[in-house]
């Protein structure tokens, strides 16, 4: 009985459930969550991909997307110049981060590239 009204009321505000205990039972559990089909595998152990970070020093901080896109031109000539192998997200993982500076004068893009030990260009 307690499952019925459960279905029924499943939306019911906290006061209600409290003033009518014997409706609901103690503790909600969560829907069984369907198990994958097949396994997916992937193509690496690990993550073995380069690590590209920038970190954005400016007056004022750009909203999350406009840093990545900002960061854009500056991953392609990274890939022309064969400093890194591509640009997909298999082969590099891609980190922004900003600080504010307090001058324009001090406004700059730092640019770490980690290689792990296991990739070779």
């Amino acid at each position: 009985m307690n499952d019925e009204f459960a279905k029924l009321f499943g939306r019911a505000s906290r006061s209600f459930a409290k003033a009518n205990p014997a409706l609901f039972a103690a503790e909600p559990e969560p829907a069984p969550r369907k198990a994958l089909e097949r396994k997916v595998e992937g193509t690496q152990h690990g993550d073995g991909r380069i690590v590209v970070r920038y970190r954005l020093c400016r007056c004022r901080c750009l909203d999350p997307d406009n840093a990545y896109a900002s960061t854009k031109t500056l991953t392609d000539l990274l890939c022309r110049c064969g400093i890194i192998p591509g640009d997909d997200a298999q082969k590099i993982r891609l980190e922004v981060e900003q600080k504010k500076v307090d001058h324009r004068k001090d406004q700059r893009t730092e640019i770490t590239i980690t290689w792990p030990e296991n990739v070779s260009l």
